[in-house]
């Protein structure tokens, strides 16, 4: 009879539970449906049939060329860097998300738009998964009531409105919902009793974060520091804890490199997406973690904390020592197989890949970060100092740590780390805005409290995104749709000119541009977004800035080009400038007069914003 009572009170407090939620997770549900159908219906600054950038439609070609071929472990895209083919450093999992949506879709579409839908509503629906994840995730330090008002300020942090924004397949969205994730499990090992399943959860979910993209391993270095010192400082069960996640952790990861690359790609060193190196820093991390759980139960050297802290420095010194003997290049970074040049000419130039402080990040995102780790610091020194016997103070340690990192990393390294910081600094404001929403609560009349929590609300939510969005306007940034590209009229005319169905034109574009042409024609183009792996982008780089005709056109021949695209728009303009404002190929191509092995094609009006030139064929 106890038990039967037991699992009734269980069951009655899911049902309670699972009531109180429901208005709340309408709530929520209904954000994602009007983002897709803003969508649908062109409201700014989304647009139906586009998607904002090329890495989007790289996705799409990726599914696409899976689905067709079935070819898993050969990725490579010839029409792409063509004539060599190009190959991209992203990895099957997110390719295998898009297909999971797109096939079922099938049964009442062609594969080609059900593709195309499902990567329209992937990102709002990951953004309802990722507030979910996050709800529970934070329950332990914010408690059932208190995690409710994280979806609220989730919803109005600037760059997570344009990471799951409709339009948007991206792996960003996924990574951010598994960091997310990743985020609860970490909690619950810190302040939890040792709980081996939990252990080995968090380890896999950290592997298939990994797995997406080796940027992961900032958020899995992130929770293993988190383990680390509070073992340090503490001792008890935290080094079982770390032991299992890091056993858990490189046995995963060893799995996802074999479905991955199969045994015959085993032990290519690649730095940029999943490869050995990576499963070795796992396998050096968990060597060590086991010399340290094996001293620790034969001896007592670890009892006493000054010996656990003076332990750290050489352990983390034989990490690093055998990183830089067996892969030197691994303290580069992923682009440590990048060619120079492109550093220089293309990465230098990419916006996402600046830090927040430079002229090129936009300064609405800057402000609302820093605007909101500004609020949260007095909130930490609280917890600190007043609250620092409570058992949730290592959990908001470990939030402290994680908002920290991804902050300062996003702000003097890459503004795409803002993505995690925005993420992370959720949690303090959700804390600090519920123990002000609860303040005083006894005290006020019904009217006057209405007035504050709608305030407070408000504040925490949409006043922030407001500031940045001045912000922004301010400094001169823009807020709304991007340049008006008339990429599928253009598109559309590549196919009808080509009065040969045998004949596939390859084409010099744009790199920005060179994706979309892929997906929506059967062409080929020379450089793309992704092309840093090849020849692509320097040579559509070398073409366009040749200081001669005659070094241009050797290697248009070269490389067989049809046809150049150019269009004018600065970003365009800048891109193939030269400092010393020498004359370029490009610059002679706008201004004219055309080289005689070229032929100008006269474009219909509502293409007027690219010129079209053919090659005359010897």
């Amino acid at each position: 009879m106890p038990v039967k009572h037991m699992v009734e009170d269980l069951s009655l407090q899911a049902r309670e539970e699972r009531v109180r939620l429901a208005p709340y997770i309408l709530m929520l549900s209904v954000v994602p449906l009007l983002w897709i159908a803003f969508y649908v219906y062109d409201v700014p600054p989304y647009k139906r049939g586009e998607l904002p950038d090329s890495d989007c439609y790289t996705h799409l070609l990726r599914a696409t060329e899976l689905y067709r071929s079935g070819c898993w472990y050969d990725p490579v895209d010839l029409r792409s860097n063509a004539p060599y083919g190009q190959t991209t450093h992203w990895t099957r999992p997110f390719d295998v998300l898009m297909l999971l949506g797109a096939v079922p879709i099938t049964l009442v579409a062609d594969f080609r738009s059900a593709l195309f839908w499902w990567g329209v509503v992937l990102s709002p629906i990951l953004a309802f998964a990722t507030i979910i994840a996050l709800l529970w995730s934070t329950r332990p330090i914010l408690g059932k009531e208190g995690s409710l008002s994280i979806g609220l300020i989730f919803l109005c942090q600037l760059i997570l409105l344009s990471c799951f924004g409709p339009g948007r397949p991206d792996h960003h969205s996924l990574l951010i919902f598994l960091f997310a994730l990743s985020i609860g499990f970490t909690l619950r090992m810190i302040l939890k009793p040792l709980n081996t399943p939990l252990c080995y959860g968090a380890g896999m979910v950290s592997a298939l974060a990994m797995w997406i993209s080796v940027e992961s391993m900032v958020p899995v270095g992130i929770s293993l520091a988190a383990l680390g010192l509070v073992w340090l400082w503490e001792d008890g069960d935290f080094l079982d804890k770390s032991l299992h996640y890091g056993v858990a952790l490189f046995a995963a990861t060893g799995v996802n490199l074999v479905i991955e690359r199969g045994w015959h790609g085993l032990f290519a060193y690649e730095y940029d997406r999943l490869s050995i190196v990576h499963f070795s820093v796992f396998g050096f991390i968990t060597a060590i973690l086991i010399a340290i759980s094996v001293l620790d139960r034969r001896t007592q050297v670890f009892r006493r904390r000054t010996n656990r802290f003076l332990s750290a420095p050489p352990a983390m010194a034989m990490l690093a020592l055998a990183m830089f003997i067996c892969f030197p290049k691994f303290y580069r970074g992923p682009f440590a197989d990048i060619d120079p040049r492109l550093a220089q000419l293309w990465l230098s130039k990419v916006n996402e890949m600046q830090p927040l402080l430079s002229e090129a990040a936009p300064r609405g995102l800057l402000v609302q970060l820093v605007a909101a780790m500004i609020i949260c610091l007095p909130f930490f020194m609280y917890l600190l100092f007043r609250d620092r016997q409570a058992k949730e103070v290592r959990g908001w340690m470990y939030v402290l740590l994680a908002t920290a990192v991804f902050g300062a990393m996003a702000v003097f390294l890459y503004c795409r780390w803002a993505y995690y910081a925005q993420t992370a600094v959720v949690i303090p404001m959700a804390g600090l805005m519920n123990r002000i929403l609860a303040w005083r609560q006894d005290q006020m009349s019904k009217l006057l409290r209405v007035a504050k929590n709608v305030l407070i609300t408000l504040v925490f939510t949409v006043g922030l995104l407001f500031l940045s969005v001045a912000a922004e306007i301010a400094t001169g940034g823009q807020i709304g749709p991007r340049d008006e590209i008339a990429m599928i009229p253009l598109c559309e005319y590549l196919n009808k000119a080509n009065t040969s169905p045998a004949r596939t034109l390859r084409i010099l574009i744009h790199v920005d541009l060179g994706a979309e042409v892929l997906y929506r024609t059967q062409h080929e183009v020379i450089g793309t977004v992704v092309t840093i792996r090849g020849r692509g982008l320097l040579d559509t780089y070398d073409i366009l800035t040749a200081d001669t005709d005659e070094k241009a056109l050797e290697l248009i021949r070269k490389r067989g080009i049809d046809t150049i695209v150019l269009c004018r728009t600065p970003a365009e303009r800048a891109f193939y400038s030269k400092p010393e404002q020498a004359s370029t190929f490009y610059q002679r191509l706008r201004e004219g007069p055309v080289p005689h092995w070229l032929r100008k094609v006269e474009l219909p009006p509502d293409l007027s914003s690219f010129l079209l030139f053919e090659v005359v064929q010897e």
